[in-house]
């Protein structure tokens, strides 16, 4: 820790693994964060952001106690250095696994493979997947995030949780741009507001899982792409939709149509005032198309 007390930089070691003992192979680097290394920064808060070009990537729960986070990253030599970046500012770890510069200059062609393990934080989490030119999957379940954004242009990402996390996500952001998005299993992260921002996209919100009681906000605002958001029957269900030349659906059983106007709305399930779960869906769509779902009990 610098004098000033508000930078953080971690021992060479940690940054880049790269001497004997992480270079496993040729064009294979090891990067490596443990909650001991967090913990030791003095910050109150972590974000921990993934930031890949011209890659692919698998993300998943790490099996390791004293592990916050790790890539294992294959790339050819003599290319773009993947790096592991730490700093401290106003009490806020930023750790950042970046691919390191610019793209291959053929994005459709990924030239790093990445593999991370994220693990259990000492302090309140925000996670970042901001990706350019990448396909990846990410299994979240479990991983106690405070918070975790998409940041997606002509990508193609599925995300899921396949267990239910211990606390729930305050925020759950899907963003993107000419990409493909599928968050699968999303009621296991027990969100309390769910926004996906897209042009150019199609993305799926799938709220299966053990969602928590309470209210679930949802916020779409798509342009010129599809969307499918899939419920379980046991979540009651409102709908509030602006739709300017776009085609909005809802499937399944218990649905009644509020109102229908030329631009507005609106739709809800008769069992809303009932269920101890439930989602209220705030949607705009131009030029798009929309479909809502819920499963037959």
């Amino acid at each position: 820790m610098s004098g000033t007390g508000n930078r953080f930089l971690l021992p060479a070691a940690c940054l880049f693994v790269l001497g004997a003992a992480g270079l496993v192979h040729a064009g294979t680097h090891a990067l490596l964060l443990t909650r001991d290394d967090v913990a030791r920064s003095g910050a109150s808060v972590c974000e921990l952001t993934i930031d890949l070009s011209a890659a692919t990537c698998a993300i998943m729960p790490a099996g390791d106690d004293g592990l916050f986070a790790r890539a294992t990253v294959v790339c050819p030599d003599g290319g773009r250095a993947p790096a592991l970046t730490t700093v401290v500012d106003n009490e806020t770890l930023r750790a950042t696994f970046s691919s390191g510069g610019s793209g291959s200059s053929d994005t459709e062609t990924p030239d790093q493979q990445w593999i991370v393990e994220i693990g259990a934080s000492p302090l309140p989490t925000d996670f970042t997947l901001s990706c350019g030119s990448t396909q990846g999957s990410a299994d979240l379940g479990g991983v106690a995030l405070r918070s975790c954004s998409f940041l997606l242009q002509k990508s193609e990402w599925e995300i899921a949780w396949s267990a239910p996390v211990k606390e729930p996500v305050q925020v759950l952001i899907a963003s993107g741009s000419a990409s493909t998005i599928t968050l699968a299993d999303a009621g296991n992260a027990h969100p309390g507001a769910c926004g996906i921002l897209a042009a150019g996209t199609t993305a799926t919100l799938d709220l299966g899982g053990a969602i928590n009681p309470g209210d679930h906000a949802i916020t779409m605002l798509l342009a010129n792409g599809s969307a499918r958001i899939a419920l379980p029957p046991g979540i009651g269900a409102a709908v509030a939709a602006r739709a300017y030349c776009s085609r909005i659906e809802v499937a399944g059983s218990g649905w009644q149509q509020r109102y229908r106007l030329p631009v507005r709305r609106a739709y809800r399930t008769d069992d809303y005032l009932s269920c101890d779960s439930t989602a209220t869906l705030d949607i705009t769509a131009i030029t798009a198309q929309i479909q809502i779902t819920r499963d037959s009990r």
